[in-house]
């Protein structure tokens, strides 16, 4: 009786993620509200972050290809000395800086783009028609990091300068990270008007299951993101969706 109690237990997680990605067995158009925000705030494409704050004076464009630490990777300012490839992601960190609750979500991964026509997201920018064509970069998403903003046409030399600024500092200190390979450097970045931050990887270097992880990270100013994503995860009808 025991053991037979033992092995439902220790089956338990299995079944309740079948149940959590069952919606991945159906046609988009078919998915329930709830479903799609499932997809959209607790998939394996969307992770709660904590953005941290710290000093972000680096301006990495090259990057070694043999496992870079986290001054090479950029992620870990002055003094940090982790010696992970990733820079330390994932580990929590002791003392007085202050943290931001962000969201890091793969808005170019196919159910992601689904999710958000399926919700009438004003971000979607798709339609029935081109979710069959892939995207032509890999788009990650930081939701929450920067505030929301209007264009004023007050101020519109102002505000175009910051954003520029912004946007280049973002493409400095923006990468995709996999061990013992080059890191993956943005071709362009933007800030919508709800402050949400997305950045434009290209695809020329794909990223593979073989990478096993991979890592996006980015500094917004002072304010410092890094995200470990496991890619078995990440596979959609088959395929690895990024």
């Amino acid at each position: 009786m025991k053991l037979a109690t033992l092995a439902i237990v220790a089956g338990l997680p299995l079944l309740l993620l079948a149940a959590d990605r069952k919606w991945a067995s159906k046609d988009y158009t078919e998915w329930s509200a709830a479903e799609t925000e499932r997809v959209l705030a607790d998939s394996p494409w969307v992770k709660r972050a904590q953005a941290s704050y710290g000093t972000t004076d680096e301006d990495a464009r090259a990057y070694p290809v043999k496992a870079p630490g986290p001054r090479e990777a950029g992620l870990g300012g002055r003094g940090v000395s982790d010696g992970n490839w990733d820079g330390g992601v994932g580990r929590m960190q002791t003392g007085g800086d202050p943290k931001l609750p962000v969201t890091v979500r793969w808005d170019s991964a196919l159910p992601i783009r689904e999710a958000l026509l399926k919700s009438h997201a004003a971000e979607a920018g798709e339609t029935p028609n081109t979710l069959s064509k892939p995207e032509k970069y890999y788009t990650v998403a930081v939701i929450g990091l920067a505030a929301a903003h209007k264009v004023s046409s007050e101020n519109a030399e102002r505000d175009q300068f910051e954003m520029t600024r912004t946007r280049q500092g973002l493409l400095n200190q923006s990468r995709l990270l996999r061990r013992d390979k080059k890191a993956i450097v943005p071709e362009d970045a933007r800030i919508d008007e709800s402050g949400n931050v997305r950045v434009f990887f290209p695809k020329t270097d794909a990223i593979t299951l073989e990478d096993k992880e991979v890592v996006f990270g980015t500094a917004f100013g002072s304010i410092r993101v890094s995200q470990r994503f496991r890619l078995k995860d990440m596979v959609y009808k088959g395929k690895l969706e990024l």
